[in-house]
């Protein structure tokens, strides 16, 4: 049977194991979570780039939609002027005409702009969400959490004296059922009839 102290022994070293092992898993989980919070930020990151990226194409695509209507309206003015020249027409119906084109223009203008101004709050309505993304791809892997030194001092302590109270236990029982087993030995012989002696015969 194991003395006490070495049961002690005994839980010290496995509460010893215990925090190492702890302390191992809680570093391979802080590396998983980190490798995690990296490649989020990566792929949050590429996604704000190409959401940026998207926004500058459509303001370039709109400019040049835009300037395409200014064009085509000078040119419808510019042809309204030359037949109204060509047919001799002036005065007031041919302000109209122009002044109308003029509008359709403008109109044609601002169409492409609320357009464009549309589809980009939907691109910065993704530009936040990605961030959203981000959190809940970090949070998808948790943090690891080993005992602190204190905790796990304590728990050894704890561990070693419940040991020790236990082996202390079992070491009385054993000496008092060892002393009870002597002291039944010792009542047993004690009651036996004194052995007869037998003296030999004469011849």
């Amino acid at each position: 049977m194991c003395t006490p102290e070495a049961q002690v022994a005994a839980a010290v070293f496995q509460g010893i194991q215990g925090q190492n092992a702890a302390v191992e898993q809680a570093n391979r989980q802080n590396a998983m979570y980190l490798e995690n919070a990296q490649n989020a930020r990566t792929a949050a990151t590429d996604d704000q780039r190409a959401l940026n990226m998207r926004i500058g194409q459509e303001g370039d695509a709109a400019s040049q939609q835009r300037f395409a209507a200014l064009v085509q309206g000078l040119r419808n003015s510019g042809t309204a002027t030359t037949a109204a020249g060509e047919a001799g027409v002036s005065g007031n119906s041919v302000s109209a005409l122009l002044a109308d084109l003029t509008r359709q223009t403008t109109v044609q203008q601002g169409t492409i702009t609320r357009n464009f101004d549309m589809t980009k709050s939907q691109l910065e309505q993704n530009k936040e969400a990605t961030k959203s993304t981000f959190t809940s791809r970090v949070n998808g892997v948790q943090k690891g959490s080993a005992p602190s030194a204190t905790d796990a001092l304590l728990g050894i302590a704890v561990n070693g004296g419940m040991a020790y109270g236990s082996a202390q236990m079992q070491a009385n029982q054993t000496t008092a059922m060892n002393n009870q087993t002597a002291a039944l030995k010792a009542r047993g012989s004690s009651s036996l009839p004194p052995k007869a002696t037998v003296k030999p015969r004469g011849r």
